[in-house]
């Protein structure tokens, strides 16, 4: 595609708030995480508690990465209370040799304010290096927008 194309795609965008709330009443209802995330837009709190229950159910698992950090960055997309919290749950989990480290963080720390930074940098030494030099140019960014 064209930028010219990019940015006439971007208008067919489905826009989240329009939609009837009962859509995502009933992602939830059926536990389709992957609707909910589609679907999902600040001020549901239906949504916001079904993000965080499903994060505190993936987190201890095995297979906690794909899943845990696509619910962290939708909770940062519809601004949840929650999103701090479960980013820096998160965080600690990150191996040295995890290279998708500044992929997500070019995902996720975007949408994140000063709250997030403030957070990050109370638990940078509980990290492992590779992650705090991933994240530095974040959290100068992150503060700089506040």
């Amino acid at each position: 595609f064209r930028s010219d194309e990019v940015s006439s795609l971007q208008k067919w965008e489905p826009s989240r708030e329009n939609l009837d709330d009962r859509w995502l009443d009933l992602a939830i209802e059926k536990n389709d995480l992957a609707l909910v995330m589609a679907l999902a837009r600040s001020n549901h709190k239906p949504t916001q508690k079904f993000l965080k229950k499903t994060f505190d159910e993936v987190i201890v698992k095995s297979d906690w990465n794909w899943y845990g950090l696509h619910i962290v960055s939708t909770m940062f997309e519809i601004d949840s209370p929650d999103a701090t919290a479960c980013l820096m749950k998160v965080l600690p989990k990150f191996q040295k040799n995890d290279v998708s480290v500044n992929w997500w963080f070019e995902q996720i720390l975007p949408k994140a304010g000063l709250e997030t930074a403030e957070a990050i940098e109370a638990i940078i030494p509980k990290l492992s290096e590779h992650t705090v030099d991933a994240l530095v140019p974040y959290l100068s960014d992150m503060k700089a927008r506040t």
